[in-house]
């Protein structure tokens, strides 16, 4: 079992190493670090200690934040079904909303390809990050950008993280988090007065568990345009979330995707069809 995590790990570096754009002296920076990095984390000790890096992903440029593990939502097998869903879609198409956008892998990529972009991301620093690369790709014409976590009504709330990874925030799950801070959410609709009506509008989600809310304030935008949506599902959602996207009559519009190794998957494809 070592071996194999070690070989699975040697993999990921070897991958990630081909995508930085940085001096030779980054990279072995980079290489200490993260070899030191999940060494610790195996007897319990956080330890993160990685330089700033410039990532290549596909044609798109990223930057990461220093002492995070930014790196892994670039590295090029990260959601790698999802990317290349994205990666052969049309260029100057149509419309991708980006709900819980991150550091921008989607939004940046999408936006290259010349879509309108749509990103949603609560975080103040992580928001920051994003905005860093949007400008990074010269994407600004066609990127709209908002410091809010959606949800279906005007509210602050106390989203929690840990520091090193913020691609883990929450809203419902805190459990072995160590920071929080409060974030401003609104509804899609009130947020966005634009009408993609007519043009092809895909909808990404990825919201750790608060997925419900997101839908139900952005219902009438679902209903109206029937985007495309790639929605990931915690299990204690699923079957609500289900029901709801059912009762609007939307079934066939769902690309729907689950944490790793999540058991729930398989039974969702037995129960609904679902091709996940």
């Amino acid at each position: 079992m070592r071996r194999n995590k070690l070989s699975r790990a040697n993999a990921i570096v070897s991958d990630l190493l081909s995508q930085i754009q940085d001096n030779f002296f980054v990279k072995c920076e980079f290489f200490i670090s993260f070899y030191l990095h999940y060494f610790l984390k195996a007897l319990g000790i956080t330890f993160t200690k990685f330089p700033t890096l410039n990532v290549k992903m596909d044609g798109v440029n990223y930057r990461t934040r220093k002492n995070t593990i930014d790196f892994w939502v670039v590295w090029k097998r990260y959601e790698n079904d999802i990317t290349e869903f994205l990666r052969d879609l049309p260029d100057n198409k149509g419309v991708f909303i980006d709900v819980g956008a991150h550091i921008g892998r989607f939004s940046a990529l999408m936006g290259v390809k010349n879509w309108d972009v749509y990103s949603f991301e609560p975080m103040s620093t992580t928001y920051n990050q994003l905005i860093t690369n949007m400008g990074f790709n010269n994407i600004s014409a066609n990127f709209h950008g908002f410091n809010y976590g959606l949800g279906n009504a005007p509210s602050s709330q106390t989203i929690y993280f840990s520091g090193y990874k913020t691609g883990e925030a929450s809203f419902t799950h805190s459990e072995g988090t160590s920071s929080e801070e409060t974030v401003k959410i609104d509804t899609f609709e009130n947020l966005v007065k634009d009408s993609f009506v007519g043009r092809d509008v895909v909808l990404k989600i990825d919201v750790e568990g608060f997925e419900h809310q997101v839908i139900e304030g952005m219902k009438n935008t679902i209903q109206e345009v029937k985007p495309l949506m790639i929605l990931e599902l915690w299990k204690e959602n699923s079957e609500n979330i289900t029901q709801f996207l059912y009762s609007l009559g939307y079934v066939n519009h769902v690309l729907y995707w689950f944490p790793p190794d999540s058991p729930h998957k398989e039974y969702f494809r037995k129960k609904y069809g679902w091709k996940i």
